[in-house]
């Protein structure tokens, strides 16, 4: 068994993600499934090196993102017209929300600390991951 480096999973996956992004990615990332009553959403946890980058070229990306991650998260709507990146609060988090209008979401990206992004495709999975990166990083 190979460990796939985040470098190496976004050439495979052909993402068109801003080189100084890509440069300040960690090699480790994560690929999940969180599932809810309703459906399956995929997420993917990226672990950064310079938030500064990372905030600066996530909203660069935003303009291909949708298109590159339609293969790994397959956001769910067939039509885009309307749709556009939006700021939203979720548990006191800023997130950029893809969809008509907030709680509507096609796809959804926050930066849980700053040497994290989780991207998942709806509002639901980003608050039950987010409860989870808090559970997981509360001291008691």
């Amino acid at each position: 068994e190979i460990p796939l480096s985040t470098n190496s999973f976004i050439d495979k996956m052909k993402w068109n993600i801003p080189s100084p992004l890509v440069r300040s990615l960690e090699n480790s990332f994560t690929l999940g499934v969180y599932k809810n009553k309703d459906k399956a959403d995929l997420f993917i946890i990226l672990k950064i090196k310079d938030f500064g980058i990372a905030f600066r070229d996530m909203l660069v990306w935003e303009t291909d993102m949708l298109s590159d991650l339609k293969l790994a998260l397959n956001p769910n709507t067939d039509s885009y017209s309307g749709y556009k990146f939006r700021d939203y609060i979720v548990k006191n988090k800023d997130t950029r929300s893809f969809g008509l209008t907030p709680g509507k979401t096609s796809l959804i990206y926050t930066f849980l600390d700053q040497k994290t992004i989780l991207i998942t495709e709806s509002d639901d999975s980003l608050v039950a991951l987010l409860n989870a990166f808090i559970n997981k990083n509360t001291i008691r």
